[in-house]
């Protein structure tokens, strides 16, 4: 028998796990039935999906070594977007990145440019929040080659796109007006 703390942890994994299942991936398109998203990858980047990370869905790799990735985690109660962003940068400094910029994106993205303590990668995330929970679109490449590869993170951060929820029911139409009061007919009426 597993001691209680393993227990959790075992079962944390079973779900983190069972958060990234029922994902496809058709050529250059990734679908996610579990958090109902679709995002697109250029041609010549070859996804896969990703589970042995808990929260990361889905790896773009490009033959040059560039890699993008999609990740996902819950947003805490009450938490905004531009709060978990900023979480999320005082992160990334305190292990060693600097922060270059941080700038608003049509959609409600929120894109944010690192380099590494060693200054020999670049990063480039682009956060999103829908029902909830954050995605994180991450591209890291060699510093010297990052331009080159902006134009696809900004194309996979542009496709994603989540389900709508479904339509809520007509409401059912209105009851006809009564008919007008007719008054009873009191006869011929005189010249």
């Amino acid at each position: 028998m597993l001691a209680p703390h393993m227990q959790k942890a075992l079962a944390a994994v079973v779900a983190m796990l069972a958060a990234t299942a029922s994902a496809d991936i058709y050529g250059s398109l990734y679908r996610s039935e579990r958090f109902q998203l679709e995002m697109l990858s250029p041609k010549d980047w070859a996804l896969s999906e990703e589970t042995a990370y808990p929260g990361l869905l889905v790896v773009g790799v490009h033959k040059s070594g560039a890699r993008l990735t999609l990740a996902v985690q819950p947003l805490a109660g009450g938490e905004s977007l531009k709060d978990y962003v900023e979480r999320n940068q005082k992160a990334l400094k305190k292990v060693g990145f600097r922060v270059g910029g941080v700038a608003a994106r049509q959609g409600g993205a929120i894109v944010v440019d690192a380099t590494a303590p060693d200054k020999k990668k670049r990063i480039r995330q682009g956060y999103l929040a829908h029902g909830g929970t954050a995605f994180v679109l991450t591209l890291a490449a060699p510093a010297e080659s990052m331009q080159s590869f902006l134009s696809a993170f900004d194309y996979m951060l542009s496709s994603i796109a989540f389900d709508q929820p479904p339509p809520a029911a007509a409401p059912p139409p209105p009851e006809p007006p009564p008919p007008p009061a007719t008054l009873p007919d009191a006869g011929p009426t005189p010249p």
